[in-house]
């Protein structure tokens, strides 16, 4: 908006007033529109669940905007998020164990005053615990004594394992590897390579999938 300035009066009485020439430019900021992001959700990456973890908020900038002109910090508090005080920078960690509320800013480029809020919910899900002592599985060697081989029936160890957990999944692995990448689970009825033998586990969260 252009205005221009005819003259200038006083407010006193009698009034005042003489000729004057002038414009002014007004300009008026758009916010940017933005999206809520979906909850930033992890596993616990402690084995006591003690709910903390550290998050890179930044990779939650795509979904609230892909605009490139629009600035997007994060904030521990809505007056923060008001003020554009305290932007959180590098990795977070969380305060508020399990789940907490982080708040979001955001203004285009050289347009600090025009801001949109939204927030972001951060969740930490609990790690699913094997038993911490599981008993040695052993059978007496009758199909062909010698052999050191039998046929193990590897879920009649699964209640051991879950500890009285519900909604979990025991599989059962030939190494390590395969248990953390959770490829080439050992067929239930499973026969033994060597004596004594040691296999690896994967406790598994039904519903949030961490394990």
């Amino acid at each position: 908006f252009v205005y221009e300035l005819i003259s200038v009066s006083s407010a006193s009485t009698p009034v005042c007033s003489q000729p004057q020439t002038g414009t002014v430019t007004i300009v008026v900021n758009d916010a940017p529109i933005i999206n809520t992001p979906t909850p930033y959700v992890v596993c616990d990456d402690s084995f006591d669940n003690e709910g903390f973890t550290c998050f890179d908020l930044t990779q939650k900038n795509a979904e609230i905007s892909t605009d490139p002109n629009v600035v997007i910090t994060y904030h521990e508090t809505p007056t923060d998020a008001q003020t554009g005080a305290n932007p959180i920078t590098g990795l977070y960690c969380n305060i508020v164990p399990d789940a907490q509320t982080i708040y979001v800013r955001a203004h285009f480029n050289g347009s600090p005053a025009c801001y949109t809020n939204t927030t972001l919910q951060l969740t930490i899900n609990p790690l699913p615990l094997s038993n911490p002592v599981i008993t040695d599985y052993e059978l007496c060697d009758y199909t062909n004594p010698g052999d050191g081989e039998e046929v193990f029936t590897l879920d009649t160890k699964t209640l051991e394992i879950a500890n009285g957990q519900t909604g979990v999944t025991v599989s059962y692995y030939l190494t390590q590897q395969d248990a953390i990448d959770q490829t080439g689970s050992l067929p239930n009825n499973y026969t033994n390579i060597s004596t004594p033998q040691q296999i690896w586990i994967n406790i598994s969260d039904n519903v949030t999938g961490c394990n």
